[in-house]
């Protein structure tokens, strides 16, 4: 017997940033930062990855994004990033579920985080269409990927983390006193595509 999963979302990839983080939180702890409603804060600089401050973090993570787009998507094609900036998360602040329009694939560094930050969630799209019934969880509360709604991932300073602009994704309030501190970026593909018809496959 073998089970074979035929189809899947866009895996999440997980990186950490091989150097000292120090110089990217020095610079970005003391960036302009603005609110956008419903108690967000971002930076007002929506392009800080190409600030010479963060040259080295912005190398890192394009060489991470066009190691995604090679080894999921088996594409050729390099990827720049469009926009990036920082999210600022005081007590009691979350970001509500959102995807990114106008994107490729997106991710976040992260900047500044304790112990105790809050993760990120990640909302499966399938979840609805898999099964008509929603089996009961075990008493460890285990899922597999074909059951789950949502995903948690841990974060912690120097890590970050790539997946579709697609998903649909946001952070619960943060119930700590740090502020939490992310550096987020969005891509798009350079040069010019291919047309293939909606349904091909071997």
């Amino acid at each position: 017997m073998k089970f074979t999963y035929m189809f899947t979302e866009p895996p999440l990839m997980e990186v950490e940033y091989p150097g000292d983080i120090t110089p990217f939180k020095e610079y970005c702890t003391h960036l302009k930062i603005i609110e956008t409603g419903r108690r967000h804060f971002m930076s007002e600089n929506v392009n800080v990855l190409r600030e010479p401050e963060l040259q080295d973090l912005n190398e890192f993570l394009l060489e991470s994004l066009n190691r995604y787009n090679r080894e999921v998507l088996l594409s050729d094609h390099d990827v720049e990033i469009t926009r990036s900036w920082t999210n600022h998360q005081y007590r009691g602040h979350e970001n509500p579920e959102h995807h990114h329009t106008n994107s490729f694939l997106s991710g976040t560094f992260y900047i500044q985080a304790s112990d105790n930050s809050p993760p990120i969630m990640f909302k499966s799209s399938f979840n609805k269409y898999n099964f008509s019934i929603v089996p009961e969880s075990p008493p460890s509360g285990d899922s597999t990927s074909s059951t789950r709604s949502v995903f948690s991932c841990k974060i912690k300073e120097g890590m970050g983390v790539i997946f579709s602009s697609n998903q649909e994704h946001g952070v619960p309030p943060n119930m700590v006193d740090d502020e939490r501190i992310s550096l987020a970026f969005n891509t798009y593909l350079k040069g010019t595509t291919q047309y293939f018809p909606l349904t091909y496959g071997d």
